[in-house]
């Protein structure tokens, strides 16, 4: 996840649904975007990540940003996708 001003744009007529039958599931999503938000990453660092494969000699066919993200991607190679 990188922090962005997307989901802020996206979501900035939210807070109309509140009082309605949303406004529960509204509320979790809110809840659970912060949560998302403190292990977003900068965008700069998916910058370094595109100069790093416009500069390579033979660049990978797949680059990780943020690092963190790589046990995501190692996992999605060793887990199945059904079951």
């Amino acid at each position: 996840m990188i922090r962005t001003n997307f989901e802020a744009t996206a979501v900035a007529n939210l807070k109309a649904l509140a009082s309605t039958a949303y406004g529960p599931a509204i509320a979790k999503y809110e809840e659970m975007s912060k949560q998302a938000d403190r292990f977003a990453g900068e965008p700069i660092v998916v910058a370094k990540a595109i100069a790093r494969a416009v500069e390579a000699r033979r660049p990978a066919a797949r680059y990780v940003a943020p690092r963190f993200n790589s046990f995501a991607v190692a996992m999605s190679a060793l887990l199945p996708t059904r079951v």
